[in-house]
């Protein structure tokens, strides 16, 4: 059963705004019926449907639609209307099917087409009349339209009948700044009303080869195209032969080939030909004073004098060289260097170019392998500011290597020696997979922050026996075939990793290896039957989404099932009510869809309680600062952060894991630029409640005797595992403070405890931290003394409070 109801109150606060009178304009005060009319009929896809209209059986006053499609179609009856802004409204209905079956739609329901989140549940089979209703809010739309349909998001057939069609005014949205004066609720805290443990696998992460989380995130190399996957001098490429005025032009050969005769790693390595001061360069790098360390790959010819490494800007500043004399010719050596940068470079904005190459007084010639480039402070080529910040996150569990990405990615280019493993283009998003970050990389990753690593396998275009070498290579013994490969490699002992995700979003067109859910079931049960074959013991989290993929895999793979997994994100809602509620919308959907998974299932359920892992879930919305999908996240989101929290915890019978999407830079609760790195405002909420909220939920209301909007505050409480403390978690979204009293069911608590407070100085909803720059969102903790049993909120802010129960 779902937790306490939650805190929020439904109530109406201010004014309606929008006076401009319309016919078709849905009153406040009521419940309107929506007319049913000849002519609104809706091809959307597949083959022409049936739809009339007729009388009411059950009441001769009153009208039905119904829609009769003997070939797949997706169509509907459809009505516009007129509704408030920045609204919620309730639509409900009752449908009526029969023999509804469906190809590729979910089946008969109610729906708001513009508002893609604003459906009813989907009919399919044989049903007598069931109420159906969905609540919405019409954010700044003054015009929707109301569907009956027959498929929706694909096709269906059979007869549906749709009545009683009618929309419900709930309450307007206040506007920003959202000011709630003369309130004093009462936040009532029941100690003996508790509820499921929240797993602590709730506050899980997820990384993916994917913009710059790993490169430009979490991995230190600084150089970008290392190992020359773009030919030289092309668009796409990052470096660029340097066009000094020294290059005599007597040279035999091109100054720059992309060699595939012997190339290093890869498809090609450039060689760089010709006589005098010849080399390559990449600008725009970013240095702070401190170490470095690089290294490259090179092949010189007997006639070459000297390798050159420089570091300058383009104000003919040179802060560091280096020559290099070749001790054999004509096969690739490595080549070392370490220098200190003499200064920090904030503020300044001349060019910063690193180059490499050769002088020669006769015509010889220099193959290049790979190079890098990093800080000396860095962690098994890892940035330490970002696993610094990942550390106080401290999250138990980490997702990856996708996402889309893995369903194109061959694991075994992540293995070996790292400088030969080979470059590709990433398979799902843009720019270059370097390869430096894989299997090893991840554990040490995993290792180091003392979390639980969680791996997707490729069931895309992969196979099952390359997903049974890595899980081989992961938990084998070393005298198995990839456990002497990984031996081989460092690491003679198993990882013994337990959590296996089969496959990721399989249920979209845009995923490689994409088929009919129908098809994957036995693609699935395939891969688990072999994994399980292998090893008894691993978790096997299969690839879910609610709606018609659901409805056939569950029942289809259930005996291939550990958890099943869900993904959502949101966008951004203007008001900030209607923000910050939105992810929380989000998990109570499907926590909802999943109980009536149960109810539907009972006999399936019984075998075992077939849970959700949320492994990606996040706000997406917003410029690409910090590269692709790099969003910036501000209070307003943190907001949002700690209220989706608060549903997961109201939701803890049902969720076992969720993994916030993604950690570093893209869409990430950590932002980075070259040098500095620092915990966005989403970050901050998920360190926040980590650390400190406690385990074992229990109930709490909000009370009050005054008329304000929904969702003002948002609550959760918990006791800690030894029930000896309790935390409060209140997310304030008025921009002024409230003052509410708190009151103790059944359990008395100590006058002295701690509070904790991630807010903004200003109040401001759209403040934001930046790398390299003092933090405007914060977490403040300060001793708290409760007197007259009274808190006051901070503004726009997430409150904890930390009480020690009284023996």
């Amino acid at each position: 059963m779902k937790n306490g109801k939650s805190a929020s109150l439904f109530i109406i606060l201010g004014l309606i705004l929008f006076i401009e009178p319309c016919s078709q304009l849905f009153s406040q005060t009521k419940t309107q019926t929506i007319p049913f009319q000849l002519g609104n009929n809706k091809l959307w896809a597949g083959n022409p449907s049936e739809i009339t209209i007729l009388p009411d059986l059950d009441d001769s006053d009153q009208s039905m639609v119904k829609i009769a499609a003997q070939k797949p179609t997706d169509s509907s009856w459809l009505m516009k209307i007129n509704v408030y802004p920045y609204a919620k409204y309730r639509l409900t209905g009752k449908i009526k099917t029969e023999n509804v079956q469906t190809t590729d739609g979910i089946g008969a329901l109610f729906n708001i087409h513009d508002i893609f989140s604003a459906k009813t549940e989907a009919l399919v089979g044989t049903n007598d009349w069931k109420d159906v209703s969905v609540e919405f809010s019409t954010e700044g739309q003054t015009e929707l339209t109301v569907n009956c349909l027959l498929g929706g998001w694909g096709k269906a057939t059979g007869n549906a009948y749709y009545k009683e069609l009618n929309i419900e005014f709930l309450e307007t949205i206040p506007s920003e700044p959202l000011i709630v004066q003369d309130w004093e609720p009462i936040i009532q805290i029941d100690a003996n009303k508790k509820y499921e443990p929240i797993s602590k696998y709730i506050y899980g992460q997820f990384i993916e080869h994917l913009g710059r989380c790993i490169y430009g995130g979490i991995w230190a190399e600084m150089l970008q195209d290392r190992k020359f996957y773009e030919p030289i001098g092309t668009e796409n490429s990052a470096w660029s032969l340097n066009d000094s005025k020294k290059i005599m032009q007597e040279s035999i050969e091109p100054l720059c080939i992309m060699d595939e005769q012997e190339p290093f790693v890869g498809k090609w390595s450039p060689k760089l030909s010709g006589i005098g001061l010849i080399s390559i360069e990449q600008k725009n790098l970013k240095f702070k004073k401190g170490q470095y360390f690089g290294y490259f790959w090179a092949k010189a010819s007997p006639e070459i004098e000297a390798i050159t490494i420089d570091i300058s800007s383009d104000k003919e500043t040179l802060f560091y060289s280096q020559s290099f004399k070749p001790d054999q010719f004509d096969k690739y050596q490595k080549y070392e260097f370490v220098f200190d940068f003499p200064e920090d470079r904030k503020g300044k904005d001349d060019n910063i170019i690193f180059s490499l190459g050769f002088s020669s007084s006769q015509n010889g010639s220099l193959t290049i392998g790979c190079v890098s480039l990093m800080p000396g402070d860095h962690i098994n080529g890892m940035r330490r500011d970002t696993l610094q910040l990942l550390k106080e996150l401290d999250s138990p569990v980490y997702r990856w290597p996708g996402g889309n990405f893995v369903s194109g990615y061959d694991w075994k280019d992540g293995i070996g020696d790292r400088d030969k493993r080979p470059p590709r283009k990433n398979p799902a998003w843009l720019g270059i997979e370097h390869n430096d970050f894989g299997f090893d990389e991840f554990m040490f990753f995993c290792k180091y922050l003392n979390t639980e690593p969680y791996i997707a396998i490729n069931t895309g275009n992969g196979n099952i026996e390359n997903a049974l070498s890595e899980l081989e290579y992961a938990n084998g013994s070393e005298e198995t075939p990839f456990g002497k490969i990984r031996a081989k490699n460092g690491h003679t002992e198993p990882y013994d990793v337990r959590f296996w995700c089969i496959g990721n979003e399989m249920y979209g067109d845009w995923q490689i290896g994409h088929i009919p859910v129908e098809d994957y079931v036995k693609r699935h049960n395939d891969f688990v039957d072999a994994f399980r074959q292998y090893d008894p013991e691993i978790i096997v989290v299969g690839v879910g989404n609610v709606g018609k993929w659901n409805d056939v895999f569950i029942p289809g793979a259930f005996d291939h099932l550990t958890y099943l997994s869900e993904h959502f994100y949101t966008s951004e809602r203007k008001r900030i009510l209607e923000h910050i509620h939105f992810p929380a919308q989000e998990i109570q959907r499907i926590s909802d869809a999943h109980r009536n998974y149960r109810n539907k299932w009972p006999e399936l359920y019984q075998k075992h309680d077939l849970k959700i892992v949320m492994d990606e879930w996040n706000y997406w919305y917003g410029s690409h600062v910090f590269g692709e999908l790099g969003t910036r996240y501000f209070l307003r989101d943190a907001l949002g952060i700690a209220v989706g929290l608060h549903e997961f915890y109201r939701n803890s019978d049902r969720y076992f894991m969720a993994n916030y999407a993604q950690t570093v830079n893209v869409i990430g609760a950590i932002k980075t630029n070259e040098t500095e790195a620092e915990l966005e405002s989403t970050g901050l909420a998920l360190k926040l409640y980590r650390h400190e909220f406690g385990t074992i939920p229990i109930d709490v209301q909000l009370i009050s005797e005054k008329e304000v909007a929904s969702g003002v505050l948002d609550l959760a409480a918990a006791l800690s595992q030894d029930q000896k403390e309790i935390t409060l978690a209140v997310v304030n979204a008025a921009s002024n403070p409230i003052t509410a009293t708190l009151r103790f069911d059944s359990v008395s608590v100590q006058k002295q405890g701690t509070k904790f407070v991630l807010s903004d100085q200003e109040n401001d909803p759209y403040a934001f931290n930046e790398p390299g720059q003092k933090r405007r969102i914060d977490i403040s903790e300060e001793p708290f003394e409760l007197n007259n049993d009274q808190i006051t909120l901070t503004p726009l802010s997430i409150t904890l409070l930390k009480l020690k129960v009284d023996n």
